[in-house]
């Protein structure tokens, strides 16, 4: 089973720092703590090819492991999160570094492996902006 729990756009820059933020909940509406996971990645695809993740950093990884500790069992509406005032209990950063350039569009995939839940999976249209040179 497998379900997208969010899908949203943003617009960014190369080199830009993402956080990405999202409340976690089971199909109840109850709140998922760390516990409830096995295993969280994020692979990133170039929109002109859905089919292969982009290589990261430079090396050969085209996946980044994300604690599970990122998860809490807790809400929190600090930071960036606007989407309502319940607030977020999943954040992690991400550095862009080299790994995206300018005038393209990608799709960020988290995917969430759980024992009791399938995995969920958070996707995210990303437009990274050309910068122009002056």
């Amino acid at each position: 089973m497998s379900i997208i729990a969010s899908k949203t756009s943003i617009k960014g820059y190369p080199g830009q720092m993402y956080d990405i933020l999202a409340r976690i909940v089971d199909k109840h509406g109850d709140i998922l703590a760390a516990s409830a996971f096995s295993a969280i990645t994020i692979k990133i695809f170039n929109k002109r090819d859905l089919s292969t993740a982009i290589v990261l950093g430079g090396g050969s990884a085209t996946a980044i492991v994300v604690a599970t500790s990122q998860v809490t069992g807790a809400l929190s509406s600090s930071g960036a999160w606007s989407s309502d005032s319940k607030g977020y209990n999943f954040s992690y950063s991400y550095d862009s570094g080299t790994d995206l350039t300018g005038g393209n569009k990608y799709v960020v995939e988290v995917k969430m492996t759980t024992s009791a839940h399938g995995i969920i999976r958070l996707s995210i249209d990303l437009d990274v902006e050309r910068v122009s040179q002056v």
